[in-house]
């Protein structure tokens, strides 16, 4: 038979064992409390969660990209944007004058690796790889600098280690690109804000390009 003292011993034990969980799940729940208001506050600033998320007219993108080939021997001469595709109208002044076309469509966006994929024809071989990558590139990565509350589109920088042609399908690893990587590699409380926020549809759409952020599950 267990003694009366081994006996308040144990209740003693199991009494503060007790406390301590209590303790720690209050902790815990102080901590949840915590973070959802610091990304309430973080989300507020994000314009791409706004409900029509963020729109780039045809002629802010138009002058973007011919920013954009200033050494390319291109010149951009007009884009074309629709629901189904964007067209961009080229000409080039390298050897004999010639006239081209890149068309592109948006492809659903691998958020989990922070990956935007482009799908593209040419009507010929006359855009370098380079080239191609700046025109396309400058269009994603300004669309998600806007969403994610950087009012300025920034240059791509000569070397993009971050973007990849694979056949016709451009991908741009967005976490890796300079102007976006402290963005979208933002701690809160240890956790990566971008796994709870994610691009939910990126679009062309009548002479313009559509963005929307939306809340996710990580």
């Amino acid at each position: 038979m267990m003694s009366r003292r081994r006996w308040l011993s144990v209740l003693l034990v199991s009494g503060l064992g007790l406390l301590s969980t209590q303790l720690t799940q209050a902790q815990e729940q102080d901590q949840i409390i915590a973070f959802y208001l610091k990304m309430k506050e973080f989300a507020a600033k994000l314009p791409g969660l706004n409900r029509e998320g963020v729109v780039l007219p045809k002629s802010l993108i138009l002058q973007r990209l011919q920013n954009s080939v200033k050494n390319e021997s291109l010149l951009i001469e007009d884009i074309q944007l629709t629901p189904e595709k964007g067209i961009v109208f080229l000409r080039s002044d390298k050897g004999i004058a010639a006239k081209h076309q890149l068309e592109f469509q948006f492809l659903p966006v691998d958020w989990p690796n922070r990956t935007v994929h482009i799908s593209f024809k040419q009507s010929s071989q006359a855009v370098s790889e380079n080239a191609l990558v700046r025109i396309l590139g400058n269009m994603a990565i300004g669309a998600v600098s806007l969403a994610t509350g950087d009012q300025v589109m920034r240059d791509l920088v000569e070397k993009m280690p971050y973007a990849r042609v694979q056949g016709q399908v451009l991908s741009i690893r967005l976490d890796q690109v300079p102007s976006l990587a402290p963005t979208l590699n933002s701690q809160l409380f240890g956790y990566n804000a971008f796994d709870y926020v994610g691009i939910s549809e990126l679009k062309t759409g009548p002479d313009a390009i559509y963005v929307k952020l939306a809340m996710r599950k990580p």
